[in-house]
């Protein structure tokens, strides 16, 4: 072991002896201090823009439920008339006992469609058509079934006169009513 030590190297071997130091701690600075550095970069980096992504979105909710809060207060505000409700889901049976209310003496097609359920509330739409004596009778039919007590939309509406008489002769009124339930 005493003569490795004693060995006396010549100026070549001491070159390449430097060279491959140098690049030995080169290679372990590159393995063990920027490439785990340059790794938490990009994981830092990545992160933000994740964060910031949900920051946006987080902050675009706040604005939709503070514009929805606004209107629910308004709306909550406003004077007069009875408030309509959500229902809870399937109150199919009290519609149709409300409809031959609505519908006394007439006739109507009736034709309840699928359910859509979307953000826990459900959309249940009757397509409905009726022939009335009159366009009053029609307006007073289509005013009671906006008025059930029941959030409804009524779309699709078409009237239609029968004779050449709109206010007093007979005439056909087809639509369509979405009523609003609370899903399960």
């Amino acid at each position: 072991m005493n003569n490795i030590l004693r060995y006396s190297f010549s100026k070549r071997q001491k070159a390449l002896l430097l060279a491959l130091a140098v690049a030995a701690v080169a290679a372990v600075y590159v393995v063990f201090v920027q490439l785990p550095v340059s790794r938490t970069l990009e994981d830092s980096s990545r992160r933000s823009a994740e964060l910031s992504q949900s920051l946006e979105e987080a902050r675009a909710a706040e604005a939709e439920y503070l514009e929805m809060k606004l209107k629910l207060e308004e709306i909550l505000s406003q004077p007069g008339g009875p408030k309509t409700f959500l229902p809870d889901y399937d109150n199919l049976g009290e519609l149709m006992t409300a409809f031959d209310g609505i519908f006394r003496g007439l006739t109507p097609e009736l034709r309840a469609d699928s359910v859509k359920t979307e953000n826990g509330i459900a959309e249940r739409s009757v397509s409905f058509g009726f022939t009335a004596e009159s366009f009053f009778e029609a307006e007073r039919i289509l005013r009671e079934l906006s008025d059930t007590g029941f959030r409804s939309q009524i779309r699709d509406l078409s009237v239609s006169a029968l004779t050449d008489d709109v206010c007093g002769g007979e005439v056909k009124v087809t639509g369509s009513i979405v009523f609003y339930e609370l899903a399960e």
